[in-house]
């Protein structure tokens, strides 16, 4: 009987506590794992109402930001303690209104900054990320989320690639001059050519394509070179050859909307400046 009784008890404990963990908030559950999360990384945030950890890392100078605020911002996730999920430092930026942000701790992170030319770096549990379900393969359910968002202190992509492209050359130590296109150029050699390179004109070129982050995406084979009609063939930045001639080389910037725009080519994300190094081999 005694041994019954024992029994009985020691079931109805592990009933009661398999009861507590499967009832679990799971709001208060996650800030507990944020709670260990900061302690073990030594970081002090502060906590949002909504339930977010944040440290504005860059404080704006900009407009004051509001849900119908249109914006142009860089954005970096990874799970906590996890894989590396989006990183803009291919200077490739977004842009949208941010009431229309998803999800919504990524928005209440960016409103957060209170203004443009804001940073921001948030831990964000997953009710107010990708939630329970997750997302494909690269996010399980229920992962916080590491993020960094900046907001740029521009209203136009013109000004918005402008700062970019001008951090750029900040960070590499690199020299260009901007052309009323908005592509920046550096010509390295000016080429000792007679004739006038115009967009009606067949050129021939050995290239060099590359993100701002180095990591280079084309280039063409020194034994089969580009050849095209400049006006038709290549991108609009590519115009900015009229400024050589044959047997010239120049380096050049073009913003994204000299590029592949907000659509992106390939392995090219959208919005997306890039650099070129550009020789010219011939001119018809």
């Amino acid at each position: 009987m005694v041994r019954r009784l024992l029994y009985i008890l020691l079931i109805s404990n592990c009933f009661i506590l398999s009861c507590k963990k499967d009832t679990r908030d799971l709001k208060a559950a996650q800030d507990e794992d944020l709670q260990n999360y900061l302690r073990s990384n030594n970081l002090n945030f502060a906590k949002d109402t909504n339930g977010f950890y944040y440290k504005i890392l860059q404080t704006g100078a900009g407009d004051s930001l509001k849900n119908p605020s249109l914006i142009y911002y860089l954005e970096s996730y990874k799970i906590a303690d996890g894989a590396e999920l989006l990183n803009s430092d291919k200077y490739n930026f977004s842009v949208n209104y941010l009431g229309y942000i998803t999800p919504s701790g990524f928005r209440y992170s960016i409103l957060a900054m209170l203004k443009k030319g804001g940073k921001i770096r948030s831990l964000i549990p997953s009710y107010l990320a990708f939630g329970k379900d997750g997302r494909g393969v690269q996010i399980p359910g229920n992962s916080i989320i590491d993020a960094q968002f900046e907001v740029i202190n521009a209203n136009k992509i013109e000004a918005v690639e402008d700062t970019l492209i001008n951090r750029y050359q900040k960070n590499s130590g690199l020299n260009f001059t901007r052309d009323t296109s908005g592509v920046y150029y550096n010509i390295i050699n000016p080429g000792v050519g007679t004739a006038d390179v115009t967009l009606s004109s067949t050129i021939t070129a050995n290239y060099t394509g590359k993100f701002f982050n180095g990591v280079q995406f084309d280039a063409s084979a020194a034994e089969s070179p580009l050849t095209t009609v400049l006006g038709s063939g290549v991108i609009k930045g590519w115009h900015i050859l009229t400024k050589i001639k044959k047997g010239g080389k120049i380096q050049i910037l073009i913003p994204s909307y000299r590029a592949y725009g907000g659509a992106g080519k390939g392995t090219i994300p959208a919005n997306t400046p890039l650099y070129f190094e550009i020789e010219l081999i011939d001119v018809k």
